[in-house]
Parts: structure tokens; C-alpha cells; sequence
């Protein structure tokens, strides 16, 4: 199963929470693919090498990436940019001209280390820092993504439109190919969830229901990361499986009524085995070695949800990761291939409460 994180850079970006996203993912998918804020740091951060001056004096600009940058270098770079580009073109250069150089080659290789280091207290703010190396291409891609610009005009190039379209209307992914939707709680915004402990709400626009319960523990590095996911991808075939046939049949169903007693029935068939699944991630022995360590960590749930086509392309443009005339252009495509009212399976986490104890 390959499973999508996709978000926009947003004002009220929570970074830790993508990592949570990622960490959840990794356990149980074959490919885990992420177009987010953190996935194009990554991406910037292992292609450091291929770093150009353009690039270095842009990032230097930006504010967000400029608080380790001395104001001398930053005005310095400002002021002579140009001319150091004017100068470079010189066939003769003069000793005044190859001291500027020189100095503006100083500049950009201490602005360049500047920004390195930026990156890595961004990423060891987020607990991701020792996961970097994780993300290899084959089993985990940091995708990257046009950012959130109120002018923004949409292309074929944009990830999220291709991969909504890969989501709802592709026949070769809609089955294998599973989204995560981008806010622990996805009725932040107004959205109502009926899930299998609170069956009372009326017309929700989300039904859901829990898969597992799964401890977020940084603590486990990158070595011991790979050997858990081995053994966790393995164990988790048999629901894996049920669930992208679940997919598959919610799909040919228009959102209603039904879908209430659709996503119950379903429920009770799967919960065996995810009961299964939950017993060998509190056996797991790294997972059991650092929830005894004694250190503070938060648990999540991986949650299924099964909602209309509309609905959650609707609720991408309320949390601002599509802007609304990219949404509504999208449900137009998507429309003439399959009704924006038919079902669609996604996953959301929830967050549980801070714990010192482990998961019984």
C-alpha cells in the first residue's frame, strides 16, 4: 500500500505533526511519499550540495531562514550581488575584481553553512533529524511542492492536483493508494465525525473508525527504524489487504445513509485483526524497550474515514492546502469521470493524551 501525506505551508503549520504523520505511515506502507513543508526542507537539505549562488542568496532573503545569518553578510550580499555577477563575466579581471570575488565567495560559503544549520535545528525541533537518512527514494520520497501563494495559478505541475486525480479516477491507484488527511482532528474546521464509539451524530461528514494505537517514540533511531518496519509491514498485510478492498468497493458508493452501516459491518470484520496487529506493536521489542525507558511520549491513532469525493476536496481548501477555484476546478475535472458525491477511504490521526506508562 502506498500511503500520501500532502500539506501547504500555512500559517498555523505544526511541523512535529508531520513528523507524526510520517512515523505513523512509515510502519505499514510499501511507499510513503510526502509533499509538505518538511519534505522540501529534506529535499533541500540531502541536495546541499547542488546548492548555487541564486539559490543561497534567495534563501539568505527569505526571513524564516535568515535568523543565523549575520546582518553584515546579508548586506553585503544585497548591496554587490550584481555586481559580482558583472564582474564574473570579465574576461581580464583586475586585483580589485578577484578580491570581490573572493570575498563574495566567503560570504556564500558562510551563508550556505548558516542555512545548513538552520535546517538541522529545524529538524531536530522536530524529532526528524535522525530519521533524514530514511528517506531514500525507494521507501520514503520527500516530494516537492509549489508553496501556498495567494496569486498561485494552478498547473498540470501541481502535486496535489495530481495526486487527487491518482486518488479518485486513476484505476491503476485508487486501490493501492491511500491519502492521509493533513490535521490530527479533522473536524478542527466544522467537519463532523461519526466514528465506532460515537455512532449518535447526525449526518457526519466523516465516517471512521480506529485501526491502532501506535506510541510516537523518537527515541529509536534510524538503524532500528527499518528493522521494526520490516516486521510491522509484514504482520500488517491482512488488514492492509481488507482495507484496500474496502477501498475499492466504497468507491462504487454514493455518500449517505448507507455508508453508515457499510463502514459498521466493515468495522467488525476488520477489528479482529487490527486487535491482532495492536497486541504485536505493544510485543514489539524496541517498541516495549523505549516505552519502558521512562521518558514522556505522546500516543496517536491511526484512523480510517470514509467521506464523499466533495467533502474532502472541500476540506483541503479550508485548510487552506488547495485554494478554493483550484478546488472548484478539480471537482469539475474529477465530475466527468466519476460523481463527486461517490466514496472515497482516507486515514487521519488522532492524538492521546501524554503518557508516562505504556499502552496496555
Amino acid at each position: 500500500m502506498r500511503t500520501v501525506f500532502v500539506n501547504r505551508v500555512t500559517p498555523d503549520l505544526n511541523v512535529f505533526l508531520e513528523t507524526s504523520c510520517f512515523y505513523c505511515m512509515y510502519f505499514i506502507s510499501d511507499m510513503v511519499q510526502i509533499s509538505s513543508i518538511m519534505s522540501l526542507h529534506i529535499y533541500l537539505y540531502q541536495n546541499r550540495s547542488r546548492w548555487n549562488e541564486t539559490f543561497i542568496i534567495t534563501m539568505a532573503e527569505m526571513s524564516e531562514f535568515s535568523k543565523q545569518i549575520d546582518d553584515d553578510s546579508k548586506k553585503w550580499i544585497r548591496k554587490y550581488a550584481g555586481d559580482i555577477r558583472r564582474i564574473k563575466n570579465i574576461k581580464h579581471k583586475g586585483k580589485q575584481e578577484l578580491v570581490m570575488i573572493n570575498r563574495f565567495n566567503t560570504v556564500i560559503n558562510k551563508i550556505k553553512e548558516c542555512l545548513i544549520i538552520d535546517f538541522e535545528e529545524r529538524f531536530k525541533s522536530s524529532f526528524v533529524y535522525e530519521w533524514i537518512d530514511l528517506f531514500d527514494y525507494k521507501t520514503v520520497e520527500p516530494m516537492r511542492f509549489i508553496p501556498y501563494d495567494p496569486v498561485y495559478k494552478p498547473t498540470e505541475e501541481d502535486e496535489i492536483i495530481k495526486l487527487l486525480c491518482e486518488e479518485f479516477i486513476d484505476d491503476n491507484c485508487k486501490k493501492e493508494f491511500i491519502m492521509l488527511l493533513p490535521n490530527i482532528a479533522v473536524h478542527k474546521k466544522g467537519y463532523s465525525v461519526s466514528n465506532e464509539n460515537d455512532a449518535k451524530v447526525d449526518n457526519p461528514d466523516f465516517y471512521s473508525f480506529t485501526l491502532y494505537q501506535l506510541a510516537f517514540l523518537p527515541s529509536i533511531n534510524k538503524e532500528t527504524m527499518p528493522i521494526i518496519r520490516a516486521e510491522l509491514l509484514r504482520k500488517a498485510q491482512p488488514f492492509v489487504c481488507m482495507l484496500q478492498e474496502f477501498k475499492s468497493d466504497m468507491q462504487a458508493e454514493v455518500y449517505g445513509d448507507k455508508i453508515k452501516e457499510l463502514t459498521g459491518r466493515f468495522y467488525k470484520k476488520i477489528e479482529p485483526e487490527t486487535a491482532i496487529f495492536q497486541h504485536q506493536i505493544e510485543q514489539q521489542i524496541y517498541f516495549r524497550q523505549a516505552m519502558y525507558s521512562g521518558v514522556s511520549f505522546v500516543n496517536y491513532k491511526l484512523n480510517v474515514c470514509v467521506c464523499s469525493v466533495k467533502t474532502v476536496i472541500d476540506y483541503y481548501c479550508d485548510m487552506g492546502i488547495m485554494l478554493p477555484f483550484v478546488g472548484e476546478a478539480l471537482k469539475k475535472n474529477i465530475s466527468l469521470q466519476r460523481d463527486i458525491n461517490s466514496c472515497d477511504v482516507f486515514l487521519y490521526l488522532t492524538e492521546v493524551p501524554v503518557t508516562n506508562n505504556p499502552v496496555q
